[in-house]
């Protein structure tokens, strides 16, 4: 089995710019973005013990203070209301900045659902929303995972070649494919 695509994109970095990266996964599966929010100050102000990338085990709870901020939204938000999605994502990146006024955030929207399922919903629409967002703010870019699926789609591959469950994991290609547009993003 393939590291996360988190893993990948550390090493690949760390490898080319012989530099260590501290990465700090906050990620908590089958978040929404309104928990994303909800949560947020409690996240980054060190009340909760931090994950680190290559650690299983929480470290600290250091106050973070990170150079980029890596947010992945939205497969979970299938009923959510686009607009009300690109409120949610702008009030954390805002939150973000007032505190890193130098930082850069990356915004990668969410894999497309298997179709046929009842998952699959806005996600469609929240790229797009991403876009509107980090057009407002310097440093912001939206690694844009949803519609290179569907250029994979248009392709050939369906849900089966990418999805790990058949309905909304990726699968090794899948992560792979997340860790290869996050690089090209940054």
């Amino acid at each position: 089995e393939m590291d996360s695509w988190v893993h990948m994109v550390e090493d690949y970095l760390e490898a080319k710019y012989d530099a260590e990266i501290d990465v700090t996964n906050e990620a908590i599966g089958g978040w929404t973005t309104s928990q994303g929010l909800a949560n947020y100050d409690i996240k980054m102000d060190g009340s909760v013990p931090h994950r680190h990338s290559h650690e299983s085990t929480d470290r600290t709870h250091e106050k973070l203070n990170p150079d980029l901020l890596v947010l992945g939204f939205g497969m979970n938000d299938w009923t959510l209301d686009p607009a009300a999605y690109r409120t949610l994502i702008a009030k954390i990146v805002a939150k973000y900045y007032a505190a890193n006024p130098n930082g850069n955030v990356i915004l990668i929207s969410s894999m497309p659902a298997n179709v046929d399922t009842e998952i699959e919903g806005n996600q469609k629409y929240f790229e797009k929303e991403l876009e509107l967002v980090a057009h407002n703010y310097e440093g912001t870019l939206v690694a844009p995972v949803y519609s290179t699926y569907q250029q994979l789609f248009a392709m050939g591959k369906n849900s089966r070649d990418i999805l790990s469950n058949n309905v909304n994991h990726p699968n090794d290609f899948g992560v792979w494919v997340y860790a290869q547009v996050v690089l090209k993003t940054l």
